[in-house]
This record gives C-alpha cells, sequence and structure tokens, in this order.
C-alpha cells in the first residue's frame, strides 16, 4: 500500500524549499539535487545554542565527476516511503549510471550516502556552516524575526543579541566541527537574573549547561581536508574519494553530549 505514495521527481530542485525529507531515530534531514550537486541540511534534537535555538548542523554537499546529472541525460529523485531513504539516479549519455541512496539510521546517530555507479567516479564531499563568525541578530520585531528561534522572547530586550560561531577544524584526514555552549552567555543564565531567581539557583537545571554537539568527519585515504571561506558567507571543509569496486560510501556520525565526554562521529568512504 505503501508504495503507491512514493514521491517522485524527474527534475533538479532550485534551491532547498524542492527538498525531500529523511529521518532517523532523532535525525532529520532535507535532501535536493542542485546544479547537478547533491545537497542536505542535517538536523538533530538537542542541538541548540546559547540562544536555545534549535540549529541545523550544517549542510553537506556531494559533488561527482564526470558529472551523472548533465541536462542531456535522465535524472530521478525518489522518496521511498517503505524502506525509509531518498534514492537519486542520474545517467548521462557516454558517462556513468550512477545512484546514490540517502539514509539515517534508526538506533544510532549515523547517516548514510551510498553511492555506486558502472564506471569510474571521484566524489567530493564538503561540509558547510554559515556560522563561523559571531552574527548580531537584530531586533526584527515580529514571529519571523532572526531572533525567533530563541528559546526566549529577546523582542522586547534592548541589548545585543549574537549566534555564536561554531568550531571548524581541519586536520590530517579529519575534518572537526563541533559548537560548545559558552554558559556565561546562555538564555537560561539571563532569565535567572532577569526573574531575580539567583537565590534559587542551584536548585534550577539549566539544559545548556556544558553542551557541545558536532561532526568530526574522516575519510581514510583522501588525502589532507581542505578549509575555504565563501563569499555565502560560509565555511567550508571538503575531501574527495574515487570509486573503488563500484562503490563509495560516506558515513556521518552526528554527536550531542556534555563536556567531559568526547564528542565522536565518522564519515568514512571505502570499497
Amino acid at each position: 500500500m505503501l508504495d503507491k505514495y512514493d514521491v517522485v521527481w524527474t527534475t533538479q530542485s532550485k534551491n532547498s524549499g524542492g527538498s525531500m525529507p529523511c529521518a532517523g531515530g532523532d535525525i532529520g534531514l532535507n535532501v535536493w539535487v542542485e546544479n547537478d550537486e547533491l545537497l542536505f541540511y542535517i538536523a538533530r534534537a538537542g542541538c541548540r545554542d546559547e540562544n536555545g535555538s534549535m540549529l541545523k548542523l550544517g549542510r553537506v554537499r556531494i559533488k561527482l565527476l564526470p558529472n551523472p546529472f548533465s541536462k542531456d541525460g535522465t535524472f530521478r529523485q525518489e522518496l521511498k516511503i517503505r524502506e525509509g531513504y531518498v534514492g537519486i539516479t542520474g545517467n548521462a549519455p557516454g558517462k556513468a549510471t550512477v545512484k546514490i541512496k540517502v539514509w539515517v539510521e534508526v538506533h544510532r546517530p549515523i547517516v548514510h550516502v551510498d553511492i555506486a555507479s558502472d564506471q569510474p567516479v571521484t566524489a567530493e564531499a564538503t561540509y558547510e556552516s554559515w556560522r563561523f563568525v559571531d552574527i548580531e541578530l537584530p531586533n526584527d520585531r515580529s514571529k519571523h524575526g532572526r531572533r525567533a528561534m530563541c528559546m526566549i522572547n529577546y523582542d522586547a530586550y534592548p541589548g545585543k543579541v549574537f549566534l555564536y560561531k561554531d568550531e571548524l577544524r581541519p586536520q590530517k584526514d579529519l575534518i572537526r566541527f563541533h559548537h560548545r555552549v559558552d554558559n556565561s552567555k546562555d538564555c537560561f543564565n539571563f532569565q535567572v537574573k532577569q526573574q531575580k531567581l539567583e537565590p534559587v539557583r542551584a536548585k534550577l537545571v539549566n539544559p545548556l549547561e556544558n553542551l557541545v554537539w558536532g561532526i568530526p568527519h574522516t575519510c581514510p585515504g583522501s588525502g589532507r581536508p581542505g578549509r575555504s571561506m565563501r563569499n555565502a558567507p560560509s565555511a567550508a571543509g571538503s575531501m574527495s574519494a574515487k570509486l573503488r569496486r563500484n562503490l563509495i560510501v560516506f558515513v556521518l556520525a552526528c554527536i550531542s553530549t556534555r563536556s567531559g565526554s568526547r564528542t565522536r562521529g565518522t564519515k568514512r568512504c571505502g570499497s
């Protein structure tokens, strides 16, 4: 019964507004293909910043060479409801036929991107973040304003409110991204002072206390990852892998934890 409700697209999307949902456990993705590149946003419950905002962990961009999504070829993107994944097929004349499967595990916070091709291809995966500098959030005074995602209402607050930057650190065979909540600036302590609750502060639980979340990315044998600053503005870390035995697998583990515990995650390619 479910199969007849699968969603099928035969053209690429213009932007993230034309994305398909994909989820497992407490992780959700927005998946789409734009300008011949596969993109998806990553979200996970509990990944909040100093303002209590539920933030996307970032965006992943995957580019394939040779390009299987050229205009003179065929394109198909399908949301498989029963199996719970997004499938993408591209076939350009004289080039490889590529099949991509994007899915999320249910019992572990892991995102999979499986790429299969009948000819050699190279896949470049780039992690992108727009939070590479502190960003002041203007007081737009509307429910759609840039302060609207904050855990408390800052609309009438005369002071400055900031979206604080993440840490992106390319290392050998590793791209490390994380956000560590600065509790000296978090909205919980702001509310305690505002409501004059300092005398009972020790009895209150701060859900943002020592909160750390992020995604380390690794791809053995891909070479040293790079980093670039883009005009978007965004910061990006990228790595590439060549197809072996008709399969490339990228795996991302999304972890949130408390300070004192190591935040872990992997991204790998293999044959």
